[in-house]
């Protein structure tokens, strides 16, 4: 006879092999973001986490490099990390900071960083928002570009 509530007893919690890989990896991925470093310290961070790692097999099967870790940051963590500091920019009063640049190649872009007061951490951070390619660079043309940023990502105007 079947029974649900053996099936629960029965199941179990514990997140599987590839889970754990997987939720390792975006953590050294995140460390190294956190931290500032290099994504050509990967390969020799996982060899040497295998190294070190005498009993844990999840260590030992990591099949990490640059690249993967570039997906990963990029699929992953990023937009996880984005969706964060827009609900920030959608709930506390913030100030924009922006700069314009123009490479060599004659192609501007635009950086905006949302500034505000963090009450998670009890200080004043800047949060990266967007780093957009823009047509006119004059004061009009960097404001509509800042305000369609805005109006895409639902962030409204009264916290600025």
């Amino acid at each position: 006879m079947h029974t649900p509530a053996a099936d629960k007893v029965l199941k179990s919690n514990k997140p599987t092999f590839e889970e754990t890989t997987i939720k390792i990896e975006q953590k050294i991925i995140a460390f190294i973001c956190e931290n500032n470093l290099s994504f050509n310290l990967i390969d020799n961070l996982v060899n040497l986490l295998k190294e070190v790692s005498v009993d844990h097999e999840v260590i030992k099967s990591l099949k990490l490099k640059r690249q993967k870790g570039t997906n990963i940051l990029m699929r992953k963590l990023g937009p996880f990390s984005k969706e964060i500091i827009l609900n920030k920019l959608r709930t506390n009063k913030f100030s924009i900071i922006m700069d314009e640049t123009t490479d060599i190649g004659t192609k501007k872009s635009l950086v905006i960083i949302g500034s505000l007061f963090d009450a998670t951490v009890h200080e004043a951070v800047d949060m990266f928002v967007d780093f957009i390619e823009v047509e006119d660079a004059s004061a009009a043309g960097l404001f509509n570009a800042v305000k369609n940023v805005l109006d895409l990502n639902h962030i409204p105007y009264g916290y600025i």
